[in-house]
């Protein structure tokens, strides 16, 4: 019984759920030099790729100066690398690289929350 318990407790604590869908996006560090969907192969970190990072304010935490690669096999066939400002990507993931430079996650499935 307290095996089950556990079981289900750990299962609900390992689910999680993005409320703003911007927190997810990530700005290109350079124009994309193609749109469209794809899947993240591999990620690189560059250490102090980021020039825009704003400076830390008195005593706070300094923003992450770190830029960020993404190697792309795109679904349209071909390969192309693109420099976010966000760690939040993995490999495996789909992601969208929109026109004006956002790199999004892309889902097969979305949540409705209430017509949101």
């Amino acid at each position: 019984m307290r095996a089950a318990v556990f079981g289900i407790a750990v299962l609900l604590c390992s689910c999680s759920y993005h409320t703003d869908p911007t927190e997810a996006q990530a700005r290109t560090h350079a124009t994309p030099q193609r749109t469209g969907t794809g899947t993240i192969q591999s990620v690189g970190v560059l250490p102090r790729g980021r020039k825009d990072a704003p400076a830390a304010a008195g005593g706070s935490r300094s923003p992450d100066p770190n830029a960020y690669r993404l190697y792309l096999m795109m679904d349209s066939g071909g390969f192309q690398t693109v420099d976010v400002d966000s760690p939040a990507f993995m490999a495996g993931q789909a992601v969208e690289v929109l026109a004006d430079g956002t790199v999004r996650p892309v889902s097969g499935t979305t949540f409705n929350f209430f017509g949101k």
